[in-house]
C-alpha cells in the first residue's frame, strides 16, 4: 500500500497500484486497544457490511426521561431529516420552499421548530429561551448543542416535547387536525412530560431479605405436607434424601433421613426423595398429603404426568404409579427457604447411618428450623 510508481514495473503491477484505492474502501482498522478509533466514523467493525458502527446515536442526554417518539423526531431534526418544505423540495416533491405561515422564510428545520415568527410567543414564556431566541442557528443540532450547555437553567425534556408538539401542530394545520394554542404548549408540554415520568419511576428492588422471604407454609387440616430433599457428596461417591411430615399444626409426623449409592444426576436424587416421600407417607398411614420440594424440574415434570426422561423417567413413572394410594395426592414446588427441614435432614445422611427414622417426633438438630417454620 505504501510502494511507488516505477518505470521498471511491470503492467500487472501497475494496475495493482492503480486500483489501490479499491483496497481503501474495504480496509478496517486493528482494534488493539482502541485509542485511536473513531467510534461512529472509522471502519472498525469485521462483521457488518459497512464496518461502522451504523445506529443512530441518542440526541438528548443520557438521562433523560423523554418518550421515544420524541427522541426519535429530535433525532431526525438534528440530522436534518424531518420532512420541512425545503427538504422536499431538495427531493423534488414540492416546487416551493416557503413557510406557509410566514409566507417570507424558507422552512427549514430550525425555521419550523425555532425560528418562526409564530413561535416567538412560545419562546417568550421562558427566561432562558427568550434569551437563545435573538441567536441565529444555521442548522437545528448548532441550537440542541447550545440547549445541553444550559442543562441547569432549561428542561431538556420538557424541551423536547415542545418541540414535538410544534411539529405535531405544523403537521395538523397542514391536514386539518386539532391543534395546540401556542400559549399552552409549554404547560402542556410540562404535564406530559410528568406524566411520563410519573409512569416510568425506576422502584428500588427490594433487599435480599425482603426478595428471599419465602417460607414453608403449613398444609389445610386434614392434609398433611411431606417435604422431601436430596444431596449429593461426590467425595464419598454417595447421595442423601431428606423427609420430613407436618401437619397443619405444624407438629412433625415423621422424619427420614437416608443414605444412597451416587446416581447420575442431580435431579434424579431428586425424584428419589420424593419417591421415598410417598413410601414414607404410606409407611405413616397418611393418606391426604401434599408434597413440596425445591427442585423445581421434577415437581413440574410430575404435574404434567411426564415420565419420559432418559435418567429420571422411570423413577418418576414410579411416582405417578403411587399416587393411586393416596386419597389426596398433589405436588407442589418451593424454593430452598421453604424446605430448609428436608434439605437439612439430607445434608445430615453425610455423617450418620444409611437410615435414620424418626415418628412422632423431630431430632434435635432440626429443632430450630422446625419452630421457625411455625413462627
Amino acid at each position: 500500500m505504501e510502494c511507488d510508481n516505477s518505470n521498471k514495473e511491470s503492467f500487472a503491477w501497475k494496475s495493482l497500484l492503480q486500483a489501490r484505492h479499491v483496497l481503501d474502501l474495504g480496509m478496517i482498522w486493528r482494534v488493539g486497544n482502541g485509542e485511536p478509533i473513531v467510534i461512529r466514523g472509522d471502519k472498525w467493525l469485521p462483521i457488518t457490511s459497512t464496518s461502522k458502527v451504523v445506529s443512530p446515536a441518542s440526541v438528548l442526554p443520557p438521562d433523560s426521561q423523554a418518550p421515544q417518539k420524541v427522541k426519535h423526531l429530535l433525532w431526525r431534526a438534528a440530522n436534518e431529516a424531518i420532512p420541512t418544505l425545503l427538504n422536499l423540495w431538495k427531493r423534488r416533491v414540492v416546487n416551493f420552499v416557503y413557510c406557509p405561515m410566514c409566507k417570507v422564510d424558507t422552512e427549514d428545520t430550525t425555521h419550523a421548530l425555532w425560528g418562526g415568527n409564530s413561535l416567538t410567543e412560545i419562546w417568550n414564556s421562558h427566561d432562558e429561551l427568550k434569551k437563545m431566541v435573538r441567536f441565529k442557528f444555521g442548522v437545528f443540532s448548532d441550537l440542541l448543542e447550545v440547549v445541553f450547555h444550559r442543562q441547569s437553567s432549561v428542561d431538556v425534556d420538557v424541551l423536547a416535547m415542545m418541540l414535538w408538539l410544534i411539529w405535531n401542530n405544523r403537521n395538523a394545520k397542514r391536514c386539518g387536525g386539532a391543534i395546540t394554542e401556542n400559549h399552552l404548549i409549554r404547560p402542556k408540554a410540562k404535564s406530559m412530560i410528568n406524566e411520563f415520568r410519573s409512569a416510568h419511576v425506576t422502584h428500588k428492588k427490594p433487599s435480599d431479605a425482603v426478595a428471599r422471604a419465602v417460607r414453608w407454609i403449613p398444609p389445610d387440616s386434614p392434609t398433611y405436607k411431606i417435604n422431601f430433599d436430596g444431596a449429593i457428596f461426590k467425595e464419598l461417591s454417595c447421595a442423601g434424601m431428606g423427609v420430613v411430615s407436618r401437619d397443619s399444626s405444624c407438629r412433625v409426623i415423621g422424619a427420614l433421613a437416608e443414605k444412597i449409592p451416587l446416581p447420575n444426576a442431580v435431579a434424579t436424587v431428586e425424584a428419589l426423595a420424593c419417591r421415598r416421600a410417598m413410601i414414607f407417607a404410606k409407611e405413616l398411614c397418611l393418606f391426604d398429603c401434599v408434597f413440596e420440594g425445591d427442585a423445581e424440574v421434577i415437581v413440574k415434570a410430575i404435574q404434567r404426568e411426564d415420565s419420559t426422561h432418559p435418567e429420571h423417567g422411570q423413577v418418576l413413572s414410579d411416582v405417578l404409579f403411587l399416587t393411586v394410594d393416596f386419597r389426596v395426592c398433589t405436588f407442589s414446588h418451593v424454593k430452598r427457604a421453604g424446605n430448609s427441614v428436608a434439605h437439612f435432614l439430607a445434608r445430615q445422611c453425610k455423617f450418620g447411618d444409611e437410615l435414620q427414622i424418626w415418628f412422632d417426633s423431630n431430632p434435635e438438630d432440626i429443632a430450630p428450623l422446625v419452630a421457625r417454620d411455625a413462627l
